[in-house]
């Protein structure tokens, strides 16, 4: 490949990866054994990975990594990385009940940072970081035309909506993968104007709204303290980024409101409902995160390894606990948590400057990373595979400012 091709290409294939797991999962039986495994693990978007990994390798990250010249706090970093990535094998080798699936899981989790790596190396040698960004949005927005059609063909079909969306594993996963997108979608209304301003906000609109017909509420308070915490960029505090996000929330549930619901635990009533009238708002949480603790507590220094909730703190099933900090101390003890505690501050410390000096090109990938963080803290946003993969993308994209390049064709 060459020119115009391979810039397009790698783009293209990691943001138009969900939409063909939604097509390649349409019509098989949602609990075959295959379509249950490529639904967990996301297939379609851990190959996309590989290919992006392997691109980045073959145009030479590896020698550029041996060139580095990394500064004092680069090696802090280095060392908490290395530290972790000792951490996660050694407890996926001898320390998890269920060794295999921890090792998977660390495998992918890898796979994952290496993602992120080859992204940040890629962006301006072989596509434009704006060339992976209009991807993700276009591939969301062939997503949620799939899921439209689906939704309107299978109203009245027996099935049950929690688990049985092709592409997804259980139906809230849909507004987790929208969540990113609104806010690289936000990040375009503060710095755009005219028509990828209105552009921005339908994508917004059409995120929110298949959110909120989901049964959704984590994104929208998640994308609100993105918002806020983004405000430390300038583009932020323009009414029109925020504004428009505010206007297409409403829009979003005045559409939704009018829509048929095929299950009870769907739109915007129960979503409303379930904040403000439930017994229990956290719907079992808070049951489930002390079952979390008292395990921690009985392994707090180096944890269990990942993906071991099942085994040391059942809880109907679930692998992670719908809390980011709990979800490392589970995996990986207090030392997974200061380690990713140092390798953010340090991210945070070099990227709100580089943001602040690119806020065209880089607020949305910002947004879409605090957006994800932000939802981690009461749901799934840091453990399934697309999310992560998101979040690597979007933090390499950023990581990419600090070195110029140029792209090719």
């Amino acid at each position: 490949m060459g020119g115009k091709v391979e810039r397009y290409f790698i783009p293209t294939v990691i943001g138009f990866a969900p939409v063909l797991l939604f097509l390649l999962t349409w019509n098989v039986p949602a609990h075959q054994y295959w379509t249950l495994m490529m639904r967990e693990f996301s297939f379609t978007e851990l190959l996309a990975e590989l290919v992006t990994i392997a691109v980045a390798f073959r145009e030479g990250m590896f020698s550029s990594w041996k060139r580095a010249q990394p500064d004092r706090l680069d090696w802090i970093a280095l060392a908490a990385l290395a530290v972790l990535l000792i951490v996660a094998i050694a407890t996926a080798s001898f320390v998890a009940p269920a060794g295999a699936s921890a090792a998977f899981r660390t495998a992918y989790w890898i796979v994952h940072l290496l993602f992120g790596f080859s992204i940040a190396f890629l962006c301006g040698r072989i596509f434009e970081r704006a060339d992976l960004v209009n991807a993700y949005v276009a591939g969301f927005c062939a997503f949620a035309l799939a899921f439209i059609v689906f939704a309107a063909t299978s109203l009245h079909r027996p099935m049950n909506w929690t688990w049985d969306l092709p592409a997804m594993i259980h139906i809230r996963h849909v507004g987790i993968y929208a969540t990113p997108i609104i806010g690289l979608c936000i990040g375009w209304m503060a710095t755009r104007t005219g028509a990828k301003w209105w552009a921005a906000s339908a994508v917004t609109f059409a995120g929110l709204a298949i959110t909120l017909w989901t049964g959704s509420r984590g994104p929208v308070a998640a994308l609100a303290a993105a918002a806020v915490l983004a405000m430390i960029v300038p583009a932020m505090r323009r009414p029109k980024a925020w504004g428009g996000a505010l206007l297409a929330l409403v829009l979003a549930a005045a559409l939704v409101a009018m829509l048929p619901v095929p299950a009870s635990n769907m739109g915007v009533v129960r979503t409303v409902t379930a904040t403000t009238e439930s017994n229990d708002i956290g719907t079992g949480r808070g049951q489930m995160w002390r079952g979390v603790i008292h395990a921690i507590g009985q392994r707090p220094v180096f944890g269990y390894g990942e993906g071991q909730m099942p085994a040391v703190a059942p809880f109907y099933g679930l692998g992670q606990p719908h809390n980011l900090i709990l979800q490392l101390l589970l995996a990986w003890g207090a030392v997974g948590l200061l380690c990713s505690i140092a390798l953010g501050l340090w991210f945070l410390r070099w990227a709100i400057p580089t943001v602040r000096a690119d806020q065209g090109e880089l607020l949305g990938p910002l947004l879409a990373m605090l957006g994800l963080v932000a939802l981690s803290m009461v749901d799934a946003a840091m453990y399934h595979i697309l999310p992560l993969s998101i979040f690597a993308a979007c933090a390499g994209i950023i990581a990419s400012r600090r070195a110029p390049h140029s792209v090719r064709g």
